[in-house]
Order: structure tokens, then sequence, then C-alpha cells
């Protein structure tokens, strides 16, 4: 019989479909109740002069996460193009928070369930 580690890395050898989602800022999602999934959100952040902008990813296992995993941010006039990578365990909640006043958008969102 193989051992948990040995399954893992099987399931990292050779993990689930891609799961192209549609998640937005700003609001609570869970990726998986059964599997870990590694979660990749590609963001823009458009700043004038004087703004802004910063995206959190937040995770933990409360309805409406706190906890910060990952985060862009930038100061830079212009459009910035940053990636967000967590591994989400199964049943955990997250939250992309936006803040500043620039203008940040998920451009591309992908999940793939790992275990």
């Amino acid at each position: 019989m193989a051992s948990w580690l040995e399954r893992i890395i099987g399931r990292v050898d050779n993990p689930g479909a891609p799961i192209i989602t549609t998640r937005a800022l700003d609001a609570d999602f869970t990726p998986s109740a059964t599997a870990y999934t590694l979660c990749i959100y590609t963001i823009n952040m458009v700043v004038a002069s004087t703004q802004s902008s910063t995206v959190v990813l937040n995770s933990d296992a409360v309805a409406t996460p706190t906890t910060p995993r990952c985060s862009a941010s930038t100061n830079v006039v212009g459009t910035a193009r940053q990636v967000l990578v967590y591994v989400c365990p199964p049943g955990e909640n997250v939250k992309l928070v936006s803040s500043g006043t620039g203008t940040p958008t998920i451009v591309h969102q992908v999940e793939i369930p790992i275990s």
C-alpha cells in the first residue's frame, strides 16, 4: 500500500484537470471542499498619478477569511500585472481583497486540484 506522501507525490505528477474559474474580487469562495487546490490568479492593476492598488489573497476556515497568504501591489503609474499563487487546503475559503484608489481586475484564473 502506498504511503500518504507517495499518493500526494503521485497526484502532483498527475494533478486533476485545471478548472477555469470565474472568481470575483472581494467575494468569498471555496476552491474545493475535498481537495488541496493550486489557485493561480493573474491580477492587472491600473494606477494613475498618486494612486495605488493592492490585492491580498486571504484564506482560512472562516466564512469570510482574514488570514493573508499572498499579495500583489503597485503605486507605479501605468498597468502592473502580478500573479497570486496559493495551495488552498480542502474546505478553506478564499477572498481576493482589493484596496487602494487604482483599478485592479482578475485577468486570468485557474484552480488545479492536487490531492
